[in-house]
């Protein structure tokens, strides 16, 4: 990917973070108005199972938004990397490299 696509990249990621908020506080607002309708008739089950959905869809959204703002991340620190040079990297190579111990639990 070059920068220019990164870039583009990053500002669709930007708009899909707000369009998931704007799309979130809809939802809310929404099953709002169902709960306290539910409430207000004292219909137990249809607050319960609100309640239920409520909980499920906010799993949902959660993941979505951790997704997302991981995505962010990764694009920036793509966008700040600076590869090693090849002298770094035969260093690398010509050096011995450290013990290495390994546990293996019995």
């Amino acid at each position: 990917m070059t920068a220019k696509q990164v870039h583009f990249e990053v500002s669709l990621t930007r708009t899909t973070i707000v369009a998931t908020g704007i799309a979130v506080t809809f939802f809310f607002w929404s099953i709002a108005s169902v709960l306290s309708d539910g409430v207000e008739q004292g219909n137990l089950f249809g607050v319960i199972e609100g309640c239920v959905f409520l909980l499920l869809v906010g799993f949902l959204i959660s993941g979505n938004f951790g997704y997302q703002l991981a995505r962010l991340a990764y694009l920036k620190r793509w966008l700040g990397h600076v590869p090693a040079t090849r002298d770094e990297l035969m260093k690398s190579f010509v050096e011995p490299a450290p013990l290495l111990t390994i546990l293996v639990p019995s």
